[in-house]
């Protein structure tokens, strides 16, 4: 049904409905939270509680806002600098500060995120001056991929799957479409790419930051001990601005800025970085860094002439004084040893390869024995050789450290080759579009969405990966490379100055609502 809007009265008449809708659903959210905060918490937490009902009220008044909140409260802390910190959680989880329920098997991330999709969904609906959907340029690989994920969730539990794993394997894999969909349709103006870009960075630092106090409370022996400071897919995101803090000083008329300022934003970072010492970081970074030469040969030869000598003797420089230091300065030297000469690398080192190499070798075998189905989510994957006991991690027979040839178990050889198809035409849409810009602020934009694609795929090859955190990343790298030029520049033509008009040659505008 069309309805025609031609009137002034007519259009406010429609506003105060769509307020009145957006207002209940507050209401309602807010009142169905209460009860069951009053009914059922052991112990008061107003002031998490209080910061999700304010959320959750500015993203039913501004959609667009979800995302700067999504962005920002997922990449400020993690659990294991925060073990309390309620975002990553479920509200049934006892670790965290927002425990409601035993049965509440929902966490904040996903009430911002359902919220953010609800509200711009009912704008969509009720709004006749709302744009239409767009589909992304990357909306089908994406789709296809989910596709496979769907299956291999249905075909997994359907079979004698354990439906808790299915859950917690599959869970986050099904955010990649919806937040994709929110970003490219949310988004309309570059500046609110790069300002989520902002919002994020500036999440990284304050991680950085909180790491640092935590591990100033930790005891020689707990540093010693210390397998990671920062969750593991944590380094691959503190990875890009630790990689545009060089790369900006590369790109062609950068911003003067970005040059000085991300740079600043890096130093806690790094020291986080190198304290976290994960190997397979320092290893995406440097395949990120391929990236840029390559890039550089199109966008910037002359950089490559002047910074390339100089580069290459800095790197043989620090390997040759860090070859045998096992101190922190000394780790990124350590885990480049370890693809260069995996025959002299340390004990520890030795023994966590021998790990991921008997764990490969168990991948292969569940492989062959299902290649094109797979087992789906939910069922643990063969180990015809025993892996060392690491069950304090419980998902440790579901997930992988090989997070590639993980997915080929889950969602069979379809869905593996969905998804490398899908990181394919990010990678190929992003370089495409990289080489073409000639805006210096544009470029490094584009540059960390595809960076963190590129680093994220070498990551996932011998870490464990596609968690909650980077599928945020990969959904807003994917718009980056594939939807962000297609928006016009932010700097507008001046407006020609307004001209009164009379009375009688003032006609209303005419507006549809398609219900």
């Amino acid at each position: 049904m069309t309805v025609a809007i031609t009137t002034v009265d007519a259009q406010r008449r429609m506003d105060r409905r769509t307020s009145a809708v957006m207002y209940l659903v507050v209401l309602l959210v807010s009142g169905v939270l209460g009860v069951i905060t009053l009914s059922s918490t052991p112990q008061p937490f107003a002031l998490p509680l209080t910061m999700l009902l304010l959320s959750a009220i500015l993203v039913t008044a501004r959609p667009v806002a979800g995302l700067y909140l999504i962005g920002f409260f997922a990449f400020v802390t993690d659990t294991a600098v925060s073990p309390w910190y309620p975002f990553t959680w479920n509200l049934s989880s006892r670790d965290s500060i927002l425990y409601i329920n035993n049965a509440l098997y929902v966490s904040p991330f996903e009430i911002l995120l359902i919220l953010t999709m609800a509200s711009w969904l009912l704008r969509v609906w009720l709004d006749p001056a709302s744009p239409a959907l767009v589909r992304g340029r990357l909306l089908r690989p994406i789709l296809v991929f989910t596709g496979f994920v769907v299956v291999g969730f249905v075909y997994g539990v359907g079979t004698g799957g354990q439906r808790y794993a299915a859950v917690w394997e599959a869970r986050p894999l099904f955010y990649l479409p919806a937040l994709y969909l929110l970003v490219t349709n949310l988004f309309t103006r570059r500046s609110q790419y790069r300002r989520l870009l902002v919002v994020i960075a500036v999440a990284l630092v304050l991680n950085a930051l909180f790491a640092m106090q935590y591990y100033s409370t930790l005891s020689a022996t707990d540093r010693h001990g210390l397998e990671s400071l920062v969750a593991h897919t944590t380094a691959v995101q503190m990875n890009v601005v630790l990689f545009i803090a060089i790369a900006a000083w590369l790109i062609p008329k950068a911003p003067t800025s970005v040059r000085w300022l991300v740079p600043l934003a890096a130093a806690p970072i790094a020291w986080a970085w190198l304290v976290s010492q994960r190997r397979a970081a320092v290893v995406a970074l440097a395949a990120a860094f391929i990236l840029l030469a390559a890039l550089l040969c199109k966008l910037n030869r002359r950089a490559i002439v002047r910074a390339g000598p100089i580069v290459l003797l800095a790197l043989v420089g620090y390997l040759g004084a860090f070859w045998h230091s096992e101190g922190t300065l000394g780790f990124p030297a350590q885990a480049l040893k370890a693809v260069i000469a995996p025959g002299q690398i340390s004990q520890t080192d030795r023994d966590s390869d021998l790990y991921r190499t008997i764990e490969n070798f168990d991948l292969s075998a569940t492989i062959h024995a299902k290649p094109l189905t797979g087992l789906g989510f939910g069922k643990p994957f063969y180990r015809p050789v025993a892996l060392p006991d690491i069950s304090f991690y419980p998902f440790f027979e579901y997930i992988s450290h090989n997070s590639i040839l993980w997915m080929w178990i889950k969602v069979g050889i379809g869905g593996f080759v969905a998804m490398l198809f899908m990181i394919g035409a990010t990678i190929r849409k992003g370089t495409s579009e990289l080489v073409q810009l000639d805006d210096g602020r544009d470029m490094v934009t584009v540059l960390a969405g595809l960076s963190f694609v590129v680093m994220f795929i070498v990551f996932a090859y011998v870490d464990i990966a596609w968690d909650y955190r980077d599928m945020i990343g990969l959904a807003f790298s994917m718009a980056l490379c594939g939807d962000y030029t297609r928006l016009p520049q932010d700097r507008a033509a001046p407006r020609p100055p307004m001209r009164r008009e009379e009375p009688s040659s003032r006609r209303p505008r005419e507006l549809s609502v398609v219900s």
